[in-house]
């Protein structure tokens, strides 16, 4: 304000004058109304591409002390923002020039939709003046283009909206279920000048508002940098929740991601601990109760003693595709922050709407009121599922190690060797991201979380080439912590081909990221030989004359891609190819050893193309693979067709999807899941 009322002194010619500020430039201007909020909001970072419509925006975000981390790709971008987002638990800040720009952080918005991430967008606009011309340059309307994809979206076209706009953004980003925001400042507003403490007159109520309509500083005082807080459960509720645990033989609790997002770990820990019933976190839940403590098990461990679960309590968790529906769930107790992550189709006896750090307090409260005591058979259950969970550890692990000399690698193997890593360096505290269809099977089984938020993924939306900037968005949602920890990365290659050179961003500000790159050239190549090709992966038998003799068919790329040679074309990186799996632990090794000293690494591992994630053994994708003639079925692909569309589904319904039997096609072996596969006939 100074500058405005007694000038600042600049050269013009010989001469120098005082000049008060706005007389040579655009001061105020509407991106300074955007900064000041961001400020007053905490946001220390934002992360986007910047263009001549955002110029304003950005470089007034700067000067209001806001990082600016720049990137390649608008949807990178907002790939870090999310995983800013998971680890602050406050909205991550994306930039993006209209056009273009908006368009590219399409698929990553719709990411952080699926997964219920808070971003709030801030989009350049067109010029009003021409809207729907189609005739200027880069013309785009977000509110369209982003509304089934975004909790909210506006179009701010007066100054004196700037900042109600964006404080509401923020309120609903962070209303749970969380969710992006966009918020489009079209170019003609950014050339609005304003005179500070002026009242205009509009088109509006009364024809008259303020400098800033419905807005004033710090709403919420001392707390507007907060979340806003919701409530507990009902109490008669949690009675009623807590003596159904106690009266349970053998209740169990699923902890999804609203558990990270209302910080709930310690109290789920404590009330576990009070009632011993045991625990698997899923997604961003993984870790909230630490994954060595011995209540804990992994949700594959109960398929042995599924019948011996008698309640089965969902906290925090959207319910869907990756559990099975809890189709087998016989009893079911819900407890969420929002109804609309609540599942009506499970046998629900008891519903708690309400945050679940504060409903689990309340639960805890409950039990050492009232002395309560588990029931005897309690004792028994958790050593069932001790059990099961130590068995289940051991055949992963002997999984493994039947695999340790495959060569090319098995993912499996590599698996094993990057947690083991991990374990022995630094406790098994780093954060990990899983991008890659394959690899996604294989790694999170040997990853054991210490805290919630440690493992990130795609979610529901199960894309690739997001690892590169959500482990961006890590480094800088917590520098110091990761100075100590370094980020992992498991990645395949075609997320790597999607985003690979965003790398360099990483190396530019010195991240310490190791990218582990599962190289088996090509997308879902082990489908060929389940699905494709008779021909022992020769050709693509499956395909048409033009596809079936091409090298590289539909799904592969061309073969062993260097991608640590980017170490040679970025300075600063650090690249290894590796080929041979008794090579592995010490590469991996120097990976680290480079990342603690501010070098992004990249591991390329040569991985065994024949190999399929495992989840193609069901349903599911026996009907994706439906449509292709018996005869040009792999073995493989034949047995599962007369797995789940004869056997089973007449189990299920009374009759198969195709009359096996009427052709003589008896059951047909089904080799292991982890075995390569062979594409003969």
């Amino acid at each position: 304000m100074k500058q405005f009322e007694e000038g600042r002194k600049i050269k013009i010619g010989d001469k120098e004058v005082v000049v008060p500020l706005g007389e040579l430039e655009l001061k105020p201007n509407p991106s300074e109304y955007v900064a000041e909020v961001l400020v007053e909001q905490g946001v220390d970072v934002a992360f986007g591409v910047h263009g001549g419509d955002v110029w304003q925006l950005v470089d007034e975000m700067s000067n209001a002390g806001i990082k600016l981390i720049t990137f390649r790709h608008e949807q990178n971008a907002v790939y870090a923002a999310e995983a800013y987002s998971k680890v602050r638990r406050r909205p991550g800040i994306v930039y993006v020039d209209m056009g273009p720009g908006l368009a590219n952080a399409v698929p990553a918005l719709h990411q952080a939709w699926i997964s219920r991430s808070p971003i709030i967008l801030l989009a350049g606009g067109s010029i009003e003046e021409q809207d729907y011309l189609w005739a200027t340059i880069q013309e785009s309307h977000s509110t369209e283009l982003l509304h089934s994809i975004c909790k909210w979206t506006c179009r701010v076209t007066h100054t004196n909206q700037v900042k109600q706009f964006l404080t509401r953004a923020f309120k609903i980003a962070m209303t749970y279920p969380y969710g992006p925001v966009s918020v489009e400042l079209t170019f003609s507003l950014k050339i609005k000048k304003r005179e500070r403490g002026k009242v205009y007159h509009t088109d509006g109520f009364f024809g008259v508002f303020g400098e800033h309509h419905l807005y004033i500083p710090s709403w919420l005082g001392n707390r507007t940098k907060e979340n806003p807080r919701t409530g507990g459960g009902d109490p008669e509720l949690i009675e009623e929740a807590v003596k159904k645990i106690y009266e349970s033989k053998g209740p169990i609790i699923f902890a999804g991601d609203g558990v990270h997002w209302a910080n709930a770990g310690p109290e789920i820990q404590r009330f576990c601990e009070l009632a011993q019933v045991p625990i698997s976190g899923r997604r961003l839940g993984r870790g909230c109760i630490p994954e060595d403590h011995p209540l804990h098990f992994r949700a594959r461990a109960i398929r042995p003693i599924g019948d011996a679960i008698d309640l089965v309590v969902v906290v925090g968790h959207k319910v869907g595709f990756f559990d099975g529906w809890g189709s087998n769930w016989k009893r079911v107790i819900q407890i969420n922050e929002s109804t609309e992550h609540i599942a009506t189709w499970l046998p629900t006896e008891t519903l708690i709407i309400g945050n679940p750090k504060l409903v689990f307090r309340q639960m805890i409260e409950y039990v050492e009121k009232h002395n309560l005591k588990p029931p005897p058979e309690r004792k028994e259950f958790i050593k069932l599922v001790q059990k099961a969970e130590k068995e289940q550890e051991q055949r992963l692990h002997e999984k493994a190690e039947k695999y340790k000399d495959n060569k090319p690698i098995h993912y499996g193997w590599l698996a094993k060797v990057v947690w083991d890593v991990c374990e022995e360096r630094y406790g098994g505290r780093n954060y990990i991201i899983q991008d890659g269809y394959t690899i996604s099977y294989y790694s999170p089984q040997f990853v054991k979380a210490r805290f919630s938020g440690q493992c990130m993924d795609a979610a529901e939306h199960a894309g690739v080439g997001h690892g590169i900037g959500m482990a961006i968005g890590i480094c800088f949602a917590d520098p110091d912590y990761v100075k100590k920890y370094p980020v992992v990365v498991m990645m395949g290659d075609a997320g790597m081909g999607n985003a690979g050179m965003e790398i360099e961003t990483a190396q530019r500000y010195n991240l310490p990221i190791v990218y582990i790159v599962t190289n088996n050239d090509g997308w879902l190549t082990g489908c060929k030989y389940i699905a494709w090709s008779i021909s022992k992966g020769e050709k693509y038998d499956a395909l048409g004359p033009q596809d079936q003799t091409h090298p590289y068919g539909h799904t592969e790329f061309i073969n062993n891609l260097r991608y640590d040679k980017l170490s040679e074309v970025i300075p600063g990186v650090y690249g290894e190819w590796v080929t041979d799996p008794s090579e592995l632990k010490s590469a991996i090794n120097r990976g680290f050893n480079a990342a603690e000293t501010g070098h992004t690494a990249i591991i390329n591992v040569d991985i065994d193309k024949r190999l399929v994630n495992p989840v193609q053994w069901t349903t599911p994708y026996a009907f994706c693979y439906a449509h292709i003639p018996w005869e040009k079925l792999p073995k493989t692909g034949k047995a599962l067709r007369r797995l789940w569309c004869g056997t089973i589904a007449k189990m299920l319904t009374g009759k198969p999807v195709f009359d096996f039997e009427k052709w003589g096609i008896p059951d047909l072996p089904l080799p292991d899941p982890w075995d390569p596969q062979e594409a003969e006939p």
